[in-house]
């Protein structure tokens, strides 16, 4: 016997209601998604040109037009045309045209070099047409190339930071032109630079401050170092510069070498005693050199050594220690007090604490203001001093100040210097400094 259920009453209300419920939800979850995205519409033009009314042309791509559309495919693609010219008028009919008659642009193409006077480029020299916005810079060859539809009498100027702007009058007239000039160095006074009652004015007839730029030489190569070192410390003493620890591309090393400019040759002296480090602070006073802290390795490590070299004896000793293991410290010489500023710790974290130490008596490091900003390996330089040395003639390495004539010392220079003028183009960095104040001693 084979039977039938059919569905009540109330299975029928039930389902009912369960389509309306899904129905309700179906509508708000489309209404919240209308919110978050209306819905686009083509109201807001004034005109509206749908892809089956697109003019037939070859310039005019339409996906449409070559099959179903995928997600990914560019919808529509309309090529630049080529404006076409205006004819020129025949030479009959000028008397009796009104107006302006122009010949359409032409383009012009500028190119060249840009070089200083012993020939070499000058990487990132401007290259501009005046009062145009058609110009370009110069690359690291010192050669440059650019556009202009700009025709007839123009100006090209050229400048470059350190260097005589150069500014020359040129026709245009379509084609290439080709452009190849040499800059001169400008060594003249800066007379824009004016402080006058807490305002800064640029004219030349009330100049308060004028800044005299003085040529500071350049860079050469000399004898190399007999082997590859990187973040050792050095000092000068004399006309030999020592170089001191360091690390090669196997280990931490403590050696100590001299150079002498007078005769471009290296000298392997003693090493350093105690633990090879990297990034030590080094100074130069009385004839001897004094090494502080330093890293055993990278980020880590800092010790708090400290070490005396006396170069007559090619012999060190040890020193008071540093309160705290630092290393990449900046150091500075006030007189005969040596100052490390900053540096890393012992977990490569950066140090606010300066301290000092008189040298002259070696007896124990001592704090100094602390920095506002920790900073490590910074460029640390004394200013405003005046110093007068005496050489000993039985010593030629040792410079004895006289005791009335005291270094004194204004500030301390903080920071990262540009880097310096090569014998041939470099352009002039932009050195961050800062001026920490010096308590009074």
């Amino acid at each position: 016997m084979t039977g039938t259920i059919r569905p009540t009453d109330e299975d029928a209300a039930r389902e009912d209601l369960l389509q309306k419920a899904i129905n309700l939800f179906t509508f708000l979850g489309n209404t919240q998604r209308l919110l978050i995205k209306p819905v686009l519409t083509a109201d807001k033009y004034e005109k509206v040109i749908w892809f089956a009314d697109l003019p037939d042309h070859p310039a005019i791509r339409s996906t449409h037009q070559a099959g179903p559309v995928e997600s990914d495919d560019k919808l529509l693609s309309i090529d630049r045309i080529p404006r076409a010219e205006p004819p020129i008028p025949p030479q009959e009919l000028l008397p009796w045209l009104v107006g302006d008659i122009r010949i359409s642009a032409q383009t012009t193409t500028i190119k060249g070099r840009v070089t200083d006077a012993s020939n070499n480029p000058l990487p990132g020299a401007n290259v501009f047409l005046r009062d145009t916005y058609d110009g370009a810079t110069a690359d690291t060859s010192g050669n440059f190339q650019f556009e202009t539809e700009e025709n007839g009498e123009q100006t090209l100027q050229v400048t470059y930071l350190g260097f005589d702007s150069v500014a020359q009058k040129v026709t245009l007239k379509g084609g290439v032109f080709v452009f190849n000039t040499a800059l001169k160095e400008a060594f003249n006074e800066l007379k824009v630079v004016v402080i006058s009652a807490g305002a800064f004015e640029a004219s030349d007839e009330k100049k308060v401050t004028v800044l005299k730029p003085h040529e500071t030489g350049c860079y050469q190569t000399d004898t190399a170092l007999p082997v590859q070192l990187l973040d050792s410390g050095s000092a000068t003493i004399g006309q030999d510069m020592y170089v001191v620890g360091g690390k090669t591309s196997a280990a931490h090393v403590n050696s100590l070498y001299r150079f002498n400019v007078t005769t471009d040759a290296w000298t392997r002296l003693t090493d350093k005693p105690g633990t090879a480090v990297e990034n030590p602070s080094v100074v130069a006073w009385n004839g001897k050199l004094y090494v502080a802290g330093g890293a055993s390795g990278p980020f880590s490590g800092a010790v708090t050594e400290t070490w005396v070299y006396d170069p007559v004896a090619d012999s060190w000793a040890a020193g008071p220690p540093l309160a705290t293991a630092r290393a990449g410290a900046g150091a500075a010489l006030v007189g005969s007090t040596m100052y490390v500023v900053g540096g890393m710790d012992n977990s490569g974290a950066s140090l606010t604490s300066v301290e000092k130490l008189d040298l002259a008596s070696l007896s124990a490091w001592t704090s100094a203001p602390s920095l506002g900003t920790p900073r490590d390996n910074p460029g640390v330089v004394a200013i405003g001093t005046h110093s007068h040395h005496e050489v000993a003639a039985d010593d030629p390495h040792r410079h004895r100040p006289r005791d009335h004539e005291r270094e004194t010392p204004e500030h301390l220079l903080l920071g990262h210097v540009g880097p310096g003028r090569e014998c041939g183009p470099n352009p002039l960095g932009k050195p961050l400094v800062v001026r920490h104040a010096l308590p009074p001693w």
